[in-house]
């Protein structure tokens, strides 16, 4: 690391002052938490008997804590226990076996050499963790958008191995794009939370939907959790991708990601005659301003119905304002068939639309409709093209 700690003893003030080879800087103002066990050999009563140091007898020998060195906690300690030995007797200022001259010498040379022993063993207990967060082995993913972001990213940058488990949403070809490509991974995180605690993750990767509960118990156990928080347009997206591999050390697989996406959603040039288009759902609940939807259709040049009058999220309205919004174009959720057509056309509400006499459409896949991920790139593109047909 670079490092040098000097051992200076302050014999008027009695007590011990730790500096690194740059005298501006302390050890608290590294850049890294550094952890240090202190050797101290001296005098006895040289050095008062500090919080953290074992009241030592008339002999003095220290010998490192090896628990305070595993927990290696983000602070700088010093940690002694001081117990008679062998070494310490011979050591002794009133020892017989080695003349008193000698005896100050030899003291500094073993002190030195235990502290920078020391020093060197905490710097690496220290820097192991740092390098498990920066690269994490077993990643488990709790939303279909980390499951496809991180399928897509990792083939290149340490192989799928470093996924430990993903949502069981995964699995559904309607909802998701990634099924024969998350068919390698064994794990799957279920509704209970020991599913998950069971893969024993190293990172965890969250998103604003899952149970607030199942974030609190994974904070408690201190497990390293990414939060994925919002998802109410394509930039969104493209800041999880960024976030995503900043977090698992690949920076230039979620560039190319992010960038191939980017490409995709770029907005359509403004049409004259924009169509107006609303989403079916039978309970007549419609998507406006701040979702999704809202910025799939105005990027692929349409103009959501419902936010331009003023709609925000998924309000459940009535037939009356259904009526007032006067869709162009219908926009279906699911595959093209006659028993959804029949089901439009009969309902109370919707079957009063012009657009829905008139069979005026849009079948689009859900899976990359309603993706939360970088999927929904395709969707945009989808979309654009449905737009731009002629009636």
């Amino acid at each position: 690391s670079g490092v040098i700690i000097h051992r200076y003893q302050n014999y008027k003030n009695k007590h011990l002052s730790m500096y690194t080879t740059n005298p501006s800087r302390t050890i608290q103002d590294q850049s890294r938490p550094l952890t240090l066990a202190i050797c101290l050999m001296s005098y006895k009563n040289s050095v008062p008997v500090e919080a953290g140091y074992t009241p030592y007898s008339k002999h003095r020998d220290i010998s490192i804590s090896a628990q305070f060195l595993l927990e290696a906690p983000p602070t700088l300690h010093y940690s002694a226990i001081m117990k008679t030995s062998h070494i310490a007797k011979t050591l002794s200022p009133n020892s017989r076996n080695i003349q008193g001259s000698y005896i100050e010498p030899l003291r500094r040379v073993v002190a030195t050499v235990f502290v920078g022993l020391t020093a060197f063993l905490s710097i690496l207990m220290a820097v192991a963790p740092q390098a498990s967060a920066s690269n994490p082995s077993r990643i488990v993913s709790l939303s279909l958008a980390s499951d496809e972001i991180l399928l897509d990213m990792l083939p290149t940058c340490g192989g799928l191995t470093r996924i430990a488990g993903l949502s069981v949403f995964v699995d559904d070809p309607s909802s998701s794009s990634v099924v024969n490509a998350a068919k390698s991974i064994k794990g799957r995180v279920h509704s209970e939370p020991e599913s998950m605690f069971a893969l024993k993750p190293d990172l965890v990767i969250a998103a604003s939907f899952n149970r607030p509960e199942l974030i609190k118990m994974i904070r408690d156990r201190k497990v390293p959790l990414l939060m994925l928080d919002s998802f109410a347009s394509a930039k969104d997206i493209s800041d999880h991708i960024q976030k995503i591999g900043d977090t698992i050390g690949c920076p230039k697989e979620a560039n190319e990601i992010k960038s191939r996406f980017e490409a995709d959603i770029t907005p359509a040039p403004p049409r004259a005659n924009a169509l107006r288009v609303l989403s079916y759902n039978r309970d007549l609940t419609v998507m406006g301003k701040d979702t999704l939807f809202d910025d799939l259709v105005t990027r692929s040049g349409g103009v959501n119905a419902a936010s331009s009058a003023g709609l925000s999220h998924w309000p459940r309205i009535d037939t009356e304002t259904l009526l007032r919004l006067k869709p162009d174009k219908i926009i279906i959720l699911g595959a093209d068939n006659a028993k959804q057509r029949i089901e439009i056309k009969s309902h109370a509400a919707w079957g009063r639309l012009d657009a829905v006499k008139k069979n005026q459409f849009i079948f689009l896949d859900p899976k990359i409709a309603l993706s939360t991920s970088h999927y929904f790139g395709r969707a945009v593109a989808a979309l654009r093209q449905r737009l731009s047909d002629k009636p």
